[in-house]
């Protein structure tokens, strides 16, 4: 009797689908703290499926964010604002291009197993 081997293939692109909708809500109801913490959220999960370039600029935009950008009331200091956003926005599009590139977004129905495995 032959045994098909269990992966995460689904479980990952379920998470996946979970913080990407998690993002749009942050981003559309201008909860900048709410994506920020999404993104580092989305940031651990996609480690293990970007090059070390993406990465690394990902990395460069986090370390961009202006010093005490958040306030203590876990509010978005006002002259910040507009950098924050723009740096969000700039570090989501960067995920969803890995994610593009790495088949996390629309992988063919027969390949779900492989998006995850064959990376």
């Amino acid at each position: 009797m032959e045994q098909e081997t269990w992966n995460m293939a689904t479980a990952t692109l379920k998470r996946f689908d979970f913080l990407l909708k998690q993002n749009s809500m942050m981003a559309q109801t201008h909860n900048l703290i709410g994506w920020f913490n999404v993104l580092m959220d989305l940031r651990r999960n996609l480690i293990p499926f970007m090059p070390n370039e993406e990465f690394l600029e990902s990395e460069k935009k986090f370390a961009a964010f202006p010093r005490n950008w958040r306030l203590p009331n876990e509010r978005v200091h006002p002259e910040c604002y507009a950098e924050v956003h723009k740096l969000l926005d700039e570090i989501y599009i960067i995920y969803l291009t890995t994610m593009k590139k790495k088949g996390l977004l629309m992988p063919k129905s027969i390949d779900t197993s492989k998006a995850v495995i064959e990376m």
